[in-house]
């Protein structure tokens, strides 16, 4: 493979921070990949549950017995994968994605991509209260980055690459490609960059054409019958129910952060059993609990559903969510987020009903903005949350009360409760790193080939006169000086305070596939020296990348 021109040109092209044809082609590739990878996923869920619940899907319909049961078979079997697997291949869903993007250049093991499509796949098919989101990040990340691995692409191709494959994996899960495209610069990459944002945003699209052909042109909320809220003595409303939005967005996070630290005290075993025996229990009751988010969005735009009913199903489907995402259950958590949040835009609507009888006609707006804000007050999230929404509703009217909605929603989490993302929570007690130095996260941008040099002096058991004169001759050229039995490589630089007129220090050795951010690393404890770049072949090297590369690079805009 290495032998093939194109191949070649491809590698090097891609080293470069720069929108190219070869960056957009690649996205493009993985996000078939990965929306192709989603759609298998979303068959096997939507064939099996059809067979389980019939046409309908709907887990309400089944009796009481059969809703305890289904979900813990599933706990059952997702223990005899994980133990199959190997449990310490269990670290899945969006924490460790963008865990892995931001330290592992997007690449995903094999084992932890398997456990997650199928155990995903038990938990949705039995019930458990996850979304389908978490699996589409994981996978399509996975998904895209394995094609980039097996081209032995640069590893800063890579990591767009693997957030190509999230957006394309959201969109094909949602048909919401713009809303994909946001959530993976939001939340995952937290940054926007031209060479990033256009193959990512032809993979989104890739996404949603794919599942559009599967399962037809429908938005998920579309049907709906909205009466928009045009009149400003509303907006005191939107903004009281974004108040109790955010308030219970606060109350999710608090218990999850609580779920998950109790349950690091606990066998693995044990957490995914006690998330099904909880989950079974609270179906029995309120089996519009179990599922994502349709049988409780259902009931919230029911036609006057119930006080006590809405309250009831609300914290019964806090609490299976709480304890399926804090305990190890595989799967998202927007999904249920979604059905938190249409449940309290429908609490938070009959609260204010006696003193506004007329936002009645309004049960689909707050509905449906609940939903947003639910989701961008938990996740940190407000731009992903609000396009969302606007895509999964094709109503574009309805922006103007989500904003207002999400505004005081996030601020009362963030501000008066000091809420923090649900994803970063996650992270620190699973004790994944997040926090990249800004430095480091802008070189890993650049392959070592867009800035290595080839021009440097190879010299094989040289005395010293061999060593002064190549040095006069080489210019700016770097002089190397061949490894020999243990000796590394050796960079030899003019030095006339030594006695024989030269310094010679140790080089690391990189692959060709690294980025000047792992240089940077390597040579940044002394800010001297230099790397040499090989191509797999240790005894063989094809360039070298010295500590001026990075102190040009680091004066220079990255795009």
């Amino acid at each position: 493979m290495d032998k093939l021109p194109l191949i070649k040109h491809l590698r090097y092209s891609l080293s470069f921070p720069s929108v190219t044809v070869y960056h957009c082609f690649m996205g493009l590739v993985g996000g078939i990949s990965a929306a192709t990878l989603i759609l298998i996923f979303r068959f096997l869920v939507e064939f099996c549950q059809h067979a389980i619940l019939g046409a309908n899907k709907d887990f309400t319909t089944l009796p009481g017995w059969a809703n305890f049961i289904l979900p813990l078979s599933g706990a059952v079997l997702i223990l005899i994968l994980a133990l199959t697997m190997g449990v310490k291949y269990y670290r899945l869903g969006i924490p460790f994605v963008i865990y892995r993007v931001k330290f592992h250049h997007g690449l995903i093991p094999l084992r932890n991509t398997i456990n997650q499509f199928l155990g995903a796949a038990l938990s949705l098919i039995c019930g458990f209260s996850v979304g389908r989101e978490g699996p589409a990040v994981h996978m399509g990340a996975a998904g895209s980055a394995m094609i980039g691995h097996y081209l032995r692409l640069p590893y800063n191709a890579t990591r767009i690459m693997a957030a190509s494959g999230i957006a394309a994996g959201i969109s094909a899960s949602f048909n919401t490609p713009l809303a994909a495209v946001i959530f993976v610069m939001e939340v995952v990459l937290r940054e926007y960059k031209v060479h990033m944002f256009l193959p990512i945003m032809l993979a989104s699209a890739c996404g949603s054409i794919m599942s559009r052909l599967a399962f037809g042109e429908s938005h998920t909320f579309e049907g709906l019958d909205f009466v928009i809220l045009d009149q400003l003595h509303h907006v005191p409303f939107l903004l009281l129910s974004g108040v109790i939005i955010g308030c219970m967005a606060a109350l999710f996070n608090q218990l999850l952060l609580i779920c998950m630290r109790s349950g690091q005290k606990l066998p693995f075993s044990a957490r995914i059993l006690t998330a099904a025996i909880a989950t079974g229990v609270l179906a029995t009751m309120f089996p519009e609990i179990m599922g994502t988010e349709d049988a409780s969005l259902g009931l919230a735009l029911s036609e006057s559903p119930g006080m006590t009913l809405l309250i009831g199903v609300f914290v019964g489907k806090m609490v299976a969510t709480v304890l399926a995402i804090g305990l190890g259950i595989p799967g998202g958590i927007i999904g249920p987020l979604f059905a938190l949040g249409g449940l309290a835009g429908m609490i938070a609507l009959q609260i204010m009903l006696p003193i506004a009888p007329d936002l009645a006609s309004h049960q689909g707006v707050y509905v449906v903005i609940g939903m947003a804000s639910m989701m961008g007050a938990s996740l940190n999230a407000p731009m992903a949350a609000l396009v969302a929404i606007l895509e999964l509703t094709n109503t574009p009217a309805v922006i103007v009360p989500a904003m207002l909605v999400l505004i005081s929603a996030q601020l009362v989490a963030s501000q008066v409760f000091r809420s923090r993302s649900a994803f970063l929570t996650q992270m620190e007690l699973q004790r994944l790193p997040y926090q990249i130095s800004p430095v480091v996260l802008n070189l890993q941008k650049i392959g070592v080939q867009a800035v290595m040099r080839k021009d440097f002096v190879l010299l094989e058991r040289p005395d010293d006169s061999v060593i002064q004169h190549a040095l006069e001759r080489s210019g700016d050229r770097p002089v190397l000086l061949i490894n020999q039995g243990d000796q590394p490589w050796r960079l030899a630089t003019a030095d006339s305070t030594q006695e024989c007129g030269y310094l010679l220090e140790p080089m690391p050795e990189l692959s060709v596939r690294r980025t000047l951010g792992d240089v940077y690393e390597r040579l940044s404890k002394n800010r001297r020296g230099a790397v040499i770049i090989h191509a797999g072949d240790t005894n063989t090297p094809i360039g070298v990348v010295n500590w001026q590369h990075l102190t040009q690079r680091l004066h220079t805009d990255l795009g």
